[in-house]
């Protein structure tokens, strides 16, 4: 049992949230009374509506920059992933074993598999 500071009601340590900058790990106020004070702040804080239209709209603007299709698609990229893939199955090697060999991410390939065609190739005759 945990006496909640701001409504002095004792309650399970289940009623508090995790906060591990205090001794026994748990927040001083119980869920019910932070939860309260969040949802007023939320409603009637002017600085806070100003902060969430402003993340909102650098969320979107984020969202359809970040769209996975305008990050990785392209024909020719697409094109020689295939070929890599296909010359992969064909010698029985795996692109995960490929990415620690080139020391490169997945998402470098996906950008530029037609840049790597030829290591590929490479190293496949090993």
């Amino acid at each position: 049992m945990k006496r909640c500071t701001h409504c002095g009601e004792f309650k399970s340590e289940d009623e508090f949230y995790s906060n591990l900058g205090t001794i026994d790990g748990k927040s001083s106020w119980c869920k019910d009374c932070h939860n309260e004070l969040t949802t007023k702040y939320k409603k009637e804080s002017e600085r806070y509506k100003e902060w969430y239209r402003e993340y909102q709209r650098q969320y979107a603007a984020n969202k359809r920059k970040d769209d996975w299709k305008d990050r990785y698609y392209d024909e020719e990229n697409e094109a020689a992933r295939e070929r890599i893939s296909l010359m992969l199955k064909e010698n029985g090697k795996k692109l995960v074993d490929f990415f620690e060999y080139a020391n490169i991410t997945k998402s470098y390939y996906y950008r530029n598999a037609s840049k790597l065609e030829e290591l590929v190739e490479k190293w496949v005759k090993q």
